[in-house]
């Protein structure tokens, strides 16, 4: 019994080491959007033909920027589809074409996309550069 408390107690102690390691959340940023409906019109505007359903996008042509993490402001992120700044990559959208009210939608719908883990906190490619650190090094000698 009093190795089982101990054990407890032992635990308990690395919990606020824990929590000091869990990096921060992303500041929240002022939304007026509706994410539902965003992911209705995410689709619907096929956003996702580009960036995928992920958010992420891909290299391949034409290609589209991931969009995660959603760093521009709902302001900022319909200033630029208005007007992207590679228009031949990015459509624009008019607001004749979508509403200010229905970006403010997509917008709330990307926020709610997960973060990225870093390489190294996925096991198998931590594994895979790993072993392409040592074969660098293995070189270098």
């Amino acid at each position: 019994m009093r190795l089982a408390i101990r054990g407890i107690a032992a635990l308990l102690a690395l919990v606020p080491l824990s929590i000091a390691s869990v990096p921060a959340a992303p500041t929240p940023i002022a939304q007026t959007g509706e994410a539902e409906r965003g992911a209705e019109f995410f689709t619907e505007f096929g956003c996702y033909q580009c960036h995928l359903y992920s958010g992420h996008g891909y290299t391949g042509a034409p290609g589209g920027a991931s969009l995660v993490p959603m760093t521009l402001t709902e302001d900022g992120f319909i200033a630029y589809i208005r007007n992207p700044a590679t228009p031949r990559r990015m459509p624009p959208y008019s607001r004749e074409n979508l509403t200010d009210e229905e970006a403010a939608d997509i917008y709330a719908f990307i926020r709610k996309f997960p973060q990225s883990r870093e390489a190294g906190d996925i096991p198998l490619l931590r594994e895979i550069l790993e072993e392409n650190q040592a074969g660098r090094d293995r070189r270098s000698r």
